[in-house]
Order: structure tokens, then sequence, then C-alpha cells
């Protein structure tokens, strides 16, 4: 996800901070729309692109809601279906 988010930055992934939140390498939607489909094709996982305009997201945080979700669903899973879904939605404060 770094090397990709990178490329899209044109910075070094070396240099960049997964734990920095998304809102400092500034993303527009079409940049969070083509993150969420390469991250689609890569972890077989539903990605809501406004996960990727969450300006206080961090990719690190993305990366564990993704493992988290894998790891949760995987047994359930078969063929060419998404293993879990992920939106940038956060529940009701209360």
């Amino acid at each position: 996800m770094m090397a990709y988010l990178a490329t899209i930055c044109g910075e070094a992934a070396e240099r960049m901070d997964p734990g920095q939140p998304l809102a400092v390498y500034d993303l527009d939607s079409v940049d969070a729309v083509e993150m969420a489909l390469e991250m689609e094709k890569a972890f077989r996982i539903v990605l809501d692109p406004e996960i990727f305009l969450d300006t206080a997201t961090s990719i690190a945080a993305i990366a564990t809601a993704i493992a988290t979700a894998s790891t949760a669903t995987h047994a359930s899973i078969n063929g060419n279906e998404p293993v879990a879904e992920l939106s940038a939605r956060r529940p009701p404060q209360v």
C-alpha cells in the first residue's frame, strides 16, 4: 500500500510514514478510487474509496483493518468473493 501511495504522491516509499494521517498526502477522489481498486485486486477485499479520503486515517490503520477483516472472514470465502468490506463510515459517537 505504501508503494502505491508513494507512486501517486511522487515520493520515495521508504521516506513516507505509514502512521501519518492521509491528510499529509493530499489525496483527491481519483487517487482514492484508484487506490481502492488496486487494494481490492491485491487483497480481494471490497474497499469504499472514501476510506482513503478520511484525512484522520493512516495507511497503517487501513492495513490493520484489512488484515483483521481478512483473518476474520478467511474461512468463509470461496472463488472470487471478496473477503470483507471496509468503509470509512464510523459508528456514531455516544
